[in-house]
């Protein structure tokens, strides 16, 4: 009797049991590296819906101390703060943090992100001159 199959040896086994190993580590870290990429885009795009939030509370607060004339270190109001919000309600931070509001003068901050607004440079544009115009003055 002829053989007609293809006579794979020991040395061609051991061959492809290597070069499927190989093929198998590939894919894994192929696999691990689109995951950390993936997750560090998440991050990053939670990160900037928190900066976006905090800035829309910071101009929130400036506009309402403006209108109804309180001055730095007055608290304002979280039922006429939101009048100023989309949606009249404070947003929530993407990352499961939460937003601190502060006094007339301060900026709010994230519990998650932290100082996100003084980090960035995004402070309101408009926060110095209305201190210096007086228009929000103290005490």
């Amino acid at each position: 009797m002829e053989n007609t199959g293809t006579n794979l040896g020991k040395g061609s086994v051991k061959r492809l049991t290597v070069v499927s190993l190989l093929v198998i580590v590939s894919g894994a870290l192929a696999i691990l590296i689109l995951v950390v990429l993936l997750n560090q885009g998440i991050r990053t795009e939670q990160r900037n819906e928190c900066l976006n939030s905090l800035q829309q509370i910071d101009s929130a607060l400036m506009a309402t101390a403006l209108e109804r004339g309180y001055r730095n270190g007055d608290s304002i109001p979280t039922a006429q703060l939101v009048e100023s919000l989309k949606d009249n309600k404070i947003p929530s931070c993407p990352s499961g943090g939460s937003y601190v509001i502060p006094p007339v003068g301060g900026h709010p901050t994230c519990t998650f992100h932290g100082d996100l607004l003084a980090r960035e440079g995004k402070l309101a544009a408009s926060r110095s001159s209305i201190v210096q115009t007086g228009a929000v003055s103290n005490k």
